[in-house]
């Protein structure tokens, strides 16, 4: 990083993981007495960014008058709290990253055109991991570190068996789903010096994601398979919100993705 924010602050929020009543208060930050629970003054993140970068993660999922918000602030470089009524400056760049195609998007009116041709200044596509195998034994290694130190833990060595399962794996939630897998395996091998398939095979299974339809050429409508993984999903792990936590990092999306989706597709969850 060359650019003279690179020694500046880089403040990341995941759009997607917080509700999107609470964003506004997360982005802008509010004063007290803004709203119900607002018992004291909060800086947002974009003035937690000012001089540095802000990491806007899944703006895909951003609701759309949020996004009106956000577009104003980037233009006129100024934003005010939530209740309050001075122009606070900003000095901030924006990186933003999203799995939904953001150009489709902005042509069916779901995320504003304005907004995307403001952001879409330098487009970097990070190809699915599935496409990028080459890069996964690199990518396993440095997670195994970096969760190992997180954990306190000695670092084990991936075993020839155990790599093969994850190479073999076809990764539908990408680098998040091989972050969780990775870490519930540290965890399984109890401070064995090799993680080995046994650690993997009750996360990493391509037939879990097989989907079966009454006829074997045929391709299943993306809505039916979503629905269908999801089922599945919360069937492994379990209905309560634990469950539905770890049936989310299975499936390599965020919490708050996962309630959308099961609001969006009316799916009936017996508790």
């Amino acid at each position: 990083n060359a650019s003279r924010r690179a020694k500046k602050q880089f403040i990341s929020i995941n759009c997607s993981a917080i509700p999107k009543e609470l964003l506004e208060s997360e982005f802008f930050g509010h004063e007290k007495g803004a709203f119900t629970g607002a018992t004291k003054n909060k800086i947002g993140k974009f003035e937690l960014a000012s001089g540095g970068t802000l990491f806007l993660d899944e703006i895909g999922d951003m609701d759309l008058s949020l996004q009106t918000k956000i577009l104003k602030a980037i233009e006129e470089k100024n934003i005010q709290r939530v209740g309050g009524v001075e122009n606070i400056p900003i000095d901030i760049r924006i990186i933003s990253a999203t799995n939904r195609d953001l150009e489709n998007m902005a042509k069916r009116n779901l995320f504003r055109q304005d907004l995307y041709f403001r952001l879409n200044v330098f487009n970097i596509e990070i190809p699915p991991l599935r496409e990028r195998k080459e890069d996964l034994e690199y990518l396993a290694q440095f997670i195994i570190n970096k969760i190992c130190k997180k954990l306190g833990k000695c670092v084990p060595k991936l075993s020839d068996k155990a790599f093969s399962t994850l190479y073999e794996y076809d990764w539908p939630g990408n680098i998040r789903e091989l972050e969780n897998v990775l870490e519930r395996a540290i965890i399984n091998c109890r401070g064995s010096k090799e993680i080995s398939i046994e650690d993997l095979n009750h996360y990493v299974s391509n037939d879990y994601f097989v989907i079966k339809d009454d006829q074997p050429d045929s391709i299943m409508p993306l809505e039916k398979a979503e629905i269908m993984l999801i089922k599945n999903a919360i069937k492994k792990h379990g209905s309560s919100y634990e469950g539905k936590r770890e049936a989310a990092k299975t499936l390599g999306i965020s919490l708050a993705t996962l309630y959308n989706k099961i609001n969006k597709y009316k799916i009936e969850i017996n508790n």
